[in-house]
């Protein structure tokens, strides 16, 4: 897959992205990479618990999950699919947190990974969608 970029009304890809890069000077090539290096560690970093436990408490639930016998594998789907989708986190960030909130809150462990896994269909989706315009 090719990475693009959206710059105001126009994709920016990877040979507009080189050509821009080819003009810059030494200095600029390595604050870029710099920067680019503190960007990439921050989207490496897994989650702490706490944070996947804030994020549990935070997600809003629709009125068919308020309704449930189990609301908690809805706010666990919920959570985990606004962590990727709204916050822009990768799977692997959240899975391992947000699966151990899950595994304390739901019914049974392999409904605690079902539900993160959906959240992770979720929030993978609805990036998918929004990069298609």
């Amino acid at each position: 897959m090719t990475a693009m970029i959206r710059h105001e009304s126009s994709i920016i890809g990877p040979a507009e992205l080189e050509s821009f890069i080819g003009r810059l000077g030494a200095d600029e090539l390595a604050h870029l990479a710099s920067t680019l290096q503190v960007r990439a560690a921050e989207r490496r970093r897994p989650i702490t618990v706490d944070q996947a436990w804030d994020a549990f408490r935070a997600a809003p639930l629709t009125s068919s999950w308020e309704r449930s016998v189990v609301p908690e594998t809805g706010r666990v789907r919920a959570a985990t699919r606004i962590l990727i989708a709204d916050r822009g986190r990768h799977p692997e960030q959240i899975v391992d947190a947000m699966t151990e909130v899950a595994e304390v809150v739901c019914c049974h462990p392999l409904v605690a990974a079902e539900a993160v896994a959906a959240g992770i269909a979720d929030g993978r989706s609805l990036l998918e969608g929004s990069e298609r315009g």
